[in-house]
């Protein structure tokens, strides 16, 4: 089994405009290569300002079901999905295993609601940028996600992977309410 986890927390500063207390916890089974597994269990709990929400959803690919539950309203739903669905953490993990060719596009099947969705992504270019590995070959993609929450996608989110096997991810950037957000690689082990 793996399991992504991110967390989000406003500043001292921010918090007295906008407190954000934000965990996402993804869990994959390790079932395939080389992509590193299906979704097993998604939670998202959202806390940014006066908008919440708290839902998870367990996938079982091979009946072609996840069980939706929304713990803020109790809300409960199955969810009819295809073998290949995967929460929107793990989507991104998929897109690093999947042949990107600049100017073209592929396609994910998602679930982190009600409703199953497709994200197109477009490989846009390929960039050479100074990171913490030095400066290295990227390509650059963008996932059109739909806009929801402050720190989720306002319809441009841009992410850099390394142009090599390991497609690291060294930077990500995305239009936030309040402006935009620029994430970077720090640190890690290769």
């Amino acid at each position: 089994m793996r399991r992504i986890t991110s967390t989000a927390r406003s500043n001292d500063w921010l918090s007295l405009f906008l407190p954000v207390e934000d965990r996402i916890e993804s869990t994959l089974l390790i079932d395939r290569a080389p992509f590193p597994g299906s979704t097993q269990h998604y939670r998202m709990q959202i806390r940014e300002g006066k908008h919440r929400r708290d839902r998870e959803i367990s996938f079982d690919p091979r009946s072609g079901k996840a069980l939706y539950l929304d713990h803020l309203s109790g809300e409960k739903a199955e969810i009819a999905i295809g073998a290949n669905t995967y929460d929107i953490y793990a989507s991104f993990f998929y897109a690093r295993y999947a042949k990107l060719e600049v100017g073209k596009s592929f396609h994910i099947a998602v679930l982190d609601g009600k409703e199953p969705d497709v994200i197109e992504v477009k490989v846009l270019r390929k960039e050479k940028i100074s990171t913490i590995l030095g400066k290295v070959n990227t390509i650059v993609i963008k996932p059109l996600v739909k806009p929801k929450g402050v720190f989720e996608g306002k319809g441009s989110v841009l992410i850099w992977l390394t142009d090599d096997a390991r497609r690291i991810p060294v930077k990500v950037q995305t239009k936030v309410t309040v402006g935009s957000v620029t994430a970077t690689l720090t640190g890690g082990n290769y």
